[in-house]
């Protein structure tokens, strides 16, 4: 990475630019113990502090206890915090690209790749960082959950078996796959899961393997279909006020990107552990994980063949926006080059993984001028 980004803020005098004095605010909305909570803002804000000598001393709110989830965005453009984490599903009207591109992370298998190419995007995409800017915000970093799968009461592998049936999707795409299928998309609010599932309300919901331990899905359901609905990966996950931004030395700019590096890195090995751990204690209590029938796999590669159900229509009539095919062939070939790109490392490897994210998109953000009129 280029020394200028890398380099820590660690002894700069307190003429510099940050009031060492200040207590900074960051957000973001799901509970304490949620691995992004944890991760990419607990701990991430405990560092910070630490390697920087108390400069960043970041109090990290959670639980939308300060910014609620749908105005997170805007909590951070209005300088209620410094810096936040928000969903882009709560505002589609002003991140249309942002929310197409979620269409398309439907296709993912690997959650890292997904992750990373929305990162990489988000970074560099011209598009995309004009709807950052248009926003009111500077995008430092994003990150997407583990692989949705169907998770049911039933054995349900076969297309004709899931026609007609109940499901609880998370919306956007997952609601449309849902229509592909033949089955009802049911809006659910997540904390309503567990009782629609226990009372037979719902047939299957669509979850990624964590939510078996973190909404004790593991008790209500019987079966994990295995057929893979990609991740969820619109919006960011840390971007800071523009003022905050401008008023650091570029040193103290490349100390916040390294240490959201890190984060995003420790982020997503904990959700791998998670989905892994999560599993085998789910198999123990008796969830059992079956493959597919072709027919589910085709309607699948049928859904993602045909437009991810209608695409460009929503992204000319829903989000206004004509050609959306440069961005969703920018979004493969990412996603592609990522997919191969880790295979080469041992992901569980922190330093190594580290170093190919540095090395592939941190050390091209330039901390004297990124972000900065």
């Amino acid at each position: 990475m280029k020394q200028l980004l890398i380099t820590a803020a660690i002894g700069l005098t307190a003429a510099g630019s940050m009031a060492s004095a200040e207590k900074l605010k960051a957000n973001i909305w799901f509970e304490p113990v949620h691995i992004m909570s944890k991760h990419a803002y607990i701990d991430w804000a405990d560092k910070l502090r630490e390697s920087s000598n108390g400069r960043f001393d970041f109090k990290v709110f959670t639980g939308g206890a300060l910014v609620p989830p749908a105005a997170s965005m805007q909590g951070v453009r209005d300088g209620i915090v410094d810096v936040g984490y928000h969903a882009g599903t709560y505002t589609p009207g002003e991140l249309p690209i942002t929310n197409i591109l979620s269409y398309v992370a439907f296709g993912a298998e690997d959650a890292a790749a997904a992750a990373l190419t929305i990162t990489e995007m988000s970074f560099f995409n011209e598009a995309m960082q004009e709807e950052w800017a248009n926003n009111g915000v500077i995008f430092a970093g994003a990150n997407a959950g583990p692989v949705v799968y169907l998770m049911c009461k039933e054995k349900l592998t076969t297309h004709d078996q899931i026609k007609n049936k109940r499901i609880r999707m998370p919306g956007g795409v997952w609601a449309t796959f849902a229509e592909a299928l033949g089955a009802t998309s049911v809006s659910v609010p997540s904390s309503e899961i567990y009782t629609n599932m226990e009372r037979g309300l719902l047939a299957c919901t669509g979850n990624d393997k964590t939510h078996l331990r973190s909404s004790s899905l593991w008790d209500v359901v019987n079966y994990v279909i295995e057929l893979p609905m990609g991740v969820y990966s619109a919006g960011f996950t840390w971007a800071y006020n523009p003022d905050f931004w401008s008023g650091l030395t570029a040193e103290e700019r490349g100390q916040l990107l390294q240490s959201n590096m890190e984060a995003f890195v420790t982020t997503q090995i904990a959700y791998a552990n998670a989905v892994e751990e999560v599993s085998l204690i789910a198999r123990e209590k008796g969830v059992e994980f079956v493959a597919p029938d072709q027919s589910l796999l085709n309607v699948r590669e049928g859904f993602i063949a045909n437009d991810y159900g209608g695409l460009r229509q929503i992204a000319k009539e829903r989000f206004g926006v004509e050609n959306m095919d440069p961005l969703i062939e920018e979004y493969r070939t990412t996603y592609a080059k990522w997919e191969n790109l880790l295979t080469d490392i041992d992901r569980n490897n922190a330093a190594a993984f580290q170093t190919l994210v540095e090395q592939e998109i941190f050390s091209r953000i330039d901390a004297a001028t990124y972000g900065v009129n």
